[in-house]
């Protein structure tokens, strides 16, 4: 297939293109509306990845919950942009109701390769956001105190092991977190697998202070 190159186009052509895309994708279910696609290919890929059931479009306060468990999800995602540093999520409303149990947050790239992942529990997210009088609801960034956390859970390999999420995985096993770095965008490429399936980080810049990640323990079904 040639290498698709969007300056050959007129900005009336690629948007008739982006269009057809977003009904192609609706079409095969990895979108649901056919607003800006991140927030609903990133619901989708949770889906796929953790085995979850989505929520109806008009349920408030969720948008997954386990097969299993019931546990009920907010999916929150961020394409990061090259030109800016922030990883900010959309703004999280009606904290205090506690109308999920986990946030999943994702930091897509460019290219929508998931750069991370993390798993936040309901509880500690008061601690590390800011609420906000004009957006009425919490801010939350991903990077800082809150990867420091030891109720984080990095789940970056089990959403961006194969970017077709095809393959459908479970948080049923133990598990070891990466090492979250504050700095934002800090990692530059990849990160591989040992032979013992932990994922390696990329050696730090100067000035990049990391942590240790905390010991194997089990992590419980959805």
């Amino acid at each position: 297939m040639n290498k698709f190159d969007p300056k050959a186009f007129s900005t009336p052509e690629l948007l008739r293109c982006f269009a057809d895309i977003l009904d192609e994708l609706k079409q095969r279910g990895v979108v649901r509306t056919r607003n800006n696609p991140v927030a609903d290919y990133a619901e989708w890929l949770t889906k796929q990845k953790l085995d979850l059931d989505l929520a109806p479009n008009s349920k408030a306060g969720y948008d997954a919950t386990g097969k299993a468990t019931g546990t009920r999800f907010q999916i929150k995602s961020r394409r990061l942009d090259p030109l800016r540093s922030s990883r900010r999520l959309s703004v999280i409303r009606d904290l205090d109701d506690i109308l999920f149990d986990h946030l999943i947050g994702i930091l897509f790239n460019t290219d929508s390769t998931v750069e991370e992942a993390y798993k936040v529990p309901h509880g500690v997210i008061a601690k590390y956001a800011r609420f906000s009088e004009h957006q009425h609801g919490h801010i939350l960034h991903l990077c800082g105190d809150i990867l420091r956390d030891p109720s984080i859970e990095d789940i970056t390999h089990i959403l961006g092991n194969d970017h077709s999420a095809d393959a459908q995985c479970r948080l049923d096993g133990p598990l070891r977190l990466p090492i979250p770095c504050s700095c934002p965008l800090s990692r530059k490429g990849p990160r591989q697998a040992t032979s013992q399936g932990i994922p390696n980080d990329p050696t730090p810049s100067p000035g990049h202070q990391h942590y240790p990640s905390p010991s194997l323990r089990p992590t419980l079904p959805y």
